[in-house]
């Protein structure tokens, strides 16, 4: 299993958001690494990424990172706030980008947007962007930042971005209950591949050139190893 955090880091999430949102990653990411299969209780194989977006995409920890939670830890610890303008669709692409590089498509494979909705005027259609990442067979949650991703544009947007069904996959970071939502989502999504394992079909060409057109200006950035 691969996922995929993307934490919104620009001037709309505020300081205060931002380290609510790193808080949530890293309280979320030691209880991935813990969760078993059942009923024989098998150790569940993970591999982590986390990106954080504003204006600019920064990689802070790619798959091809992974070594274990204690890295992942560091990376995301370090972590400095952009604060610039809401760009999602550079997220989403560039962590389509991520999944098709570096996993394989027969593996479960999930991200988790988080973001309030509300994007820049000239950011692109961050719909579209969401649209090609499920069509690699991504599963997308969008999760709230606050009560601004409950109004009625927004909420709109974040049900279009995520996964089918929306009650399933948009979520809020203010749901005392998030983090078990999630888990009991991601067990039955393991489960679910490990008893049917066949690989989704991969339009290789064309969507590989769809990506690689969603960000062409795209800043990314990767702390060293």
């Amino acid at each position: 299993m691969e996922i995929a955090f993307l934490l919104d880091s620009s001037e709309s999430a505020k300081t205060l958001l931002f380290v609510k949102q790193r808080e949530f990653v890293l309280s979320l990411a030691k209880q991935i690494v813990q969760m078993r299969l059942k009923p024989h209780g098998r150790e569940l194989r993970v591999r982590l990424a986390v990106l954080q977006y504003s204006s600019s995409v920064s990689v802070e920890h790619s798959f091809r990172d992974w070594q274990d939670p204690d890295t992942f830890e560091e990376r995301v610890n370090a972590m400095v706030y952009i604060g610039h303008g809401t760009y999602s669709s550079y997220a989403v692409g560039n962590a389509t980008r991520l999944f098709v590089e570096e996993t394989k498509s027969d593996s479960v494979r999930v991200a988790l947007l988080m973001t309030d909705g509300a994007d820049h005027p000239q950011s692109p259609n961050a719909v579209g962007a969401a649209a090609e990442m499920k069509a690699r067979g991504v599963r997308l949650f969008a999760v709230g930042l606050s009560d601004r991703a409950r109004e009625g544009v927004n909420s709109a947007k974040l049900r279009s971005i995520a996964s089918s069904p929306p009650s399933q996959h948009v979520l809020s970071l203010t749901d005392a209950s998030l983090e078990k939502k999630l888990l009991k989502e991601l067990v039955s999504a393991a489960a679910s591949r490990a008893e049917s394992p066949r690989a989704l079909p991969l339009r290789t060409k064309q969507l590989n050139t769809v990506v690689n057109a969603l960000t062409p200006c795209v800043r990314l950035a990767r702390n060293p190893s």
